[in-house]
């Protein structure tokens, strides 16, 4: 009887007011309060999430349901709301804290829309919200892994530093006493012995410029400076002009097909890009081909990138290609090659300690772009560098 009774009052509502009674008994939250957040309606999932009446909640300041701690930011929240309404918002969307009818802290995702009377004027604003709880906790977490992750690579970038630039002077005192004790002992020693120090004096050399390009390595981004506006045409001309020598030795042509853009950069970098990505194409040639390096440019929106770089900041980027006719690589190696001291050819075929492109991607890492590389054995190399333009 009583169960008849409550299907037929139900009845009766959705005959008179049918959408009030789809909110009433909608699973999200929602309420409708006033611009000085005062609450003055709240279905059931909004009142029982407090262990309220919906009735009772009429009235009730919004902020009085928000936790001591979280007030001041859900306050914000509330005032940027209402100021972006007044402005020409048609919907905000703000998470707050809120502790359940157990006392737990539950955060909240309010998607709030106005309601304007005739005269434009703000009267009210209807607000649906959700438990995103889960994803707000994933996301605070993820917060305090990069961060943790930032830590431990700018602590692993000092040390590098730290310990490279340590290790130099016990080295040149093994060179210069291994140099000092070949010429003054030269007629007292076995060519065994001598060809000992040799070898000595020769990997005590290797090590020094290893050390050397690790340090390289870690001034990216301990010695990096501020970005700034730089016209990499003019970078690129610098480091044209520095290679001269190399290019007309080996007769090499580098032709520049497009204009370069301006983009916010370090120009010491941007410098140290251009010259290891050209100083690669002329080291890595055909003996056979005289070397000819095309440089191109053009500008890409971030929906034309591959979503393997949708994360990118910005909206509008620069593609740099650095084009090459020389020994290219198998595609197998593309993202290898610019793993630190990982070499595709021995140290006897071409000099290098496989540091160069280490390099150029730690500097396209900093500048918040990305470098990426396209080849076939034989048939030379493509490295295209994104950078944001601003």
């Amino acid at each position: 009887m009583v169960a008849e009774a409550k299907k037929a009052k139900w009845r009766q509502g959705w005959a008179e007011d049918p959408f009030r009674l789809l909110v009433d008994n909608h699973a999200d939250m929602t309420c409708i309060y006033s611009p000085d957040g005062l609450l003055v309606y709240a279905n059931y999932a909004y009142a029982t999430f407090f262990g309220e009446k919906p009735a009772d909640l009429v009235g009730t300041g919004l902020l009085e349901l928000v936790p001591e701690h979280l007030r001041n930011g859900a306050r914000e929240n509330l005032e940027s709301s209402v100021a972006a309404f007044r402005e020409s918002a048609t919907k905000t969307v703000n998470e707050f804290g809120l502790k359940n009818i157990h006392g737990d802290l539950k955060w909240i995702e309010f998607s709030d829309q106005p309601v304007f009377d005739e005269d434009g004027e703000l009267t009210l604003i209807i607000s649906a919200g959700r438990d995103v709880t889960i994803h707000h906790e994933d996301r605070a977490r993820l917060v305090e892994i990069n961060q943790k992750l930032a830590d431990s690579n700018r602590d692993l970038e000092d040390f590098a530093y730290v310990a490279s630039h340590d290790l130099q002077e016990p080295l040149r005192k093994i060179i210069a006493f291994s140099a000092r004790l070949s010429d003054k002992a030269a007629p007292e020693l076995s060519p065994k012995n001598l060809d000992y120090l040799d070898r000595i004096g020769g990997a005590a050399g290797r090590m020094q410029n290893l050390i050397e390009d690790l340090l390289e390595v870690s001034r990216v981004s301990t010695r990096g400076g501020e970005l700034v506006p730089v016209d990499l045409g003019s970078v690129l001309d610098d480091v044209l002009s520095d290679l001269e020598v190399a290019i007309e030795r080996q007769g090499a042509r580098v032709e520049i097909s497009t204009e370069l853009p301006k983009v916010p950069a370090d120009e010491i970098q941007m410098r140290q890009l251009f010259q290891n990505l050209i100083g690669n194409a002329l080291k890595f040639r055909r003996a056979d081909t005289v070397p000819i390096v095309t440089i191109s440019s053009e500008l890409v929106n971030k929906r034309d990138l591959p979503a393997t770089l949708k994360s990118m900041k910005g909206t509008s980027f620069a593609k740099i290609s650095v084009m090459d006719n020389g020994l290219g690589f198998d595609e197998k190696h593309a993202v290898k090659i610019f793993t630190i001291f990982h070499r595709l050819h021995g140290r006897t075929e071409i000099e290098g300690s496989g540091i160069g492109l280490a390099v150029c991607k730690k500097i396209t890492d900093r500048h918040n772009g990305d470098i990426s590389a396209h080849g076939q054995p034989g048939d030379g190399a493509t490295f295209e560098v994104i950078l944001p333009i601003a």
